[in-house]
């Protein structure tokens, strides 16, 4: 997962100070997020910062996570595991393996059941 902010305030104007891009001091005030967490934003795009940061910056904004949150795929990890051919697992020990990972996620997903949903506001 990368941020794109410096992408974003790269092609952003900035109305106040009238430049072509808006500054990381800009972003910081605009947006509210501490000080560090916006320099940190703008000059490492591997930093992603806490869901509230980021909720400040969309609705400053007024854009989603989508417009400064990517992700792309880990190059290293592709390569080594395409590299890396898995032994075959006879049947009874793969349905065994997978009849365990079932009864692991089944308390997982039952949580999600249990969650009410957060109603969108205006």
């Amino acid at each position: 997962m990368l941020n794109r902010i410096k992408e974003l305030l790269d092609n952003r104007p900035d109305p106040v100070s009238g430049t072509d891009k808006t500054t990381p001091y800009r972003f910081w005030q605009d947006t509210g997020v501490g000080r560090d967490t916006a320099y940190r934003m703008y000059n490492d795009p591997t930093y992603i910062p806490t869901s509230s940061a980021l909720n400040k910056i969309c609705e400053a904004y007024k854009i989603q996570p989508g417009d400064f949150l990517a992700w792309e795929p880990d190059s290293l990890s592709q390569d080594s595991a395409a590299q890396t051919e898995s032994p075959e697992i006879p049947s009874s020990q793969a349905k065994k393996s997978d009849k365990q990972n079932q009864q692991k996620n089944s308390g997982r997903n039952s949580l999600l059941k249990i969650l009410p949903t957060i109603p969108k506001t205006a």
